[in-house]
């Protein structure tokens, strides 16, 4: 059973993020969630050793800053160990994580960086503009990175979305964005949308659960993004920000380090 799970009834309910336990880390072999971010980012990554992960360029960040933190200070200021407390729920049949425990929504800011860059003009060089349902319409494209073959997977998410049925790839027709160097709508942080590794489908038939708070008082979830689109940008190492409790319904991310370590 994970630690935050054993925590959860002494601290009240509170869930804290961080670890307890780091002196023993150096002792011991790679954990789960380690071994995955090693085996998905494989031209980066030369090992993880000793709380640390080392980059092949020379470099180095910890994976573990040690501090204990609320979700809320998590979600702007994560480590790499922190996006992986609670395993993402991969597939069709899945339970929405409460609010508290979507942790695949949390991102170090330092990780993406170092991959695919830290200003707007360093993200630039890598973009490439990929045509979108090309069969079924024109001039339709989406801007995104060709770092770890982004522009083809989405090449290949394209080219299945074609093959669906008319009445579930409509809501694929109408992309709202790829790249565009921003923060968060409500936050201090960067939008994965900054690093050209994110994709949103039509707006208007999705869900968010901010605009559901500002527009309703409340959050209660929806989705209209057909389950079959879903497993088509998983299978290319997409997450979806359906199955957040932060919902995010039009969102789709790659996060391949985040599916290999689902259940």
């Amino acid at each position: 059973m994970p630690l935050i799970t054993l925590l959860r009834p002494l601290l009240g309910g509170v869930i804290l993020w961080g670890v307890l336990l780091s002196p023993l880390r150096a002792l011991e072999p790679l954990s789960p969630a380690q071994a995955c971010l090693l085996r998905s980012y494989p031209d980066w990554i030369e090992k993880i050793e000793e709380n640390r992960v080392y980059f092949k360029e020379g470099s180095s960040m910890p994976w573990d800053d040690g501090q204990i933190k609320s979700y809320e200070e998590a979600f702007l200021e994560a480590d790499l160990e922190d996006q992986f407390a609670f395993p993402y729920p991969k597939g069709r049949e899945f339970e929405v994580p409460r609010m508290e425990e979507d942790s695949s929504r949390l991102r170090s800011m330092e990780f993406f960086k170092r991959l695919y860059g830290e200003t707007p003009k360093e993200v630039k060089r890598s973009l490439r503009r990929v045509p979108w349902l090309p069969s079924l319409q024109k001039g339709v494209s989406v801007e995104v990175t060709t770092l770890n073959g982004i522009d083809q997977r989405i090449e290949r998410i394209s080219h299945q979305i074609e093959q669906l049925p008319e009445s579930l790839r409509g809501v694929a027709l109408h992309p709202s964005g790829g790249f565009y160097w921003r923060n968060i709508a409500g936050s201090s942080i960067l939008s994965m949308h900054s690093f050209g590794i994110a994709i949103d489908l039509d707006p208007k038939a999705s869900h968010y659960w901010l605009w559901d708070r500002e527009k309703k008082g409340q959050v209660r979830y929806k989705n209209t993004i057909p389950l079959e689109i879903v497993e088509i940008f998983e299978r290319e190492g997409f997450i979806w920000g359906g199955k957040w409790g932060h919902y995010d319904t039009m969102h789709f991310e790659y996060r391949p380090e985040i599916l290999c370590y689902s259940r």
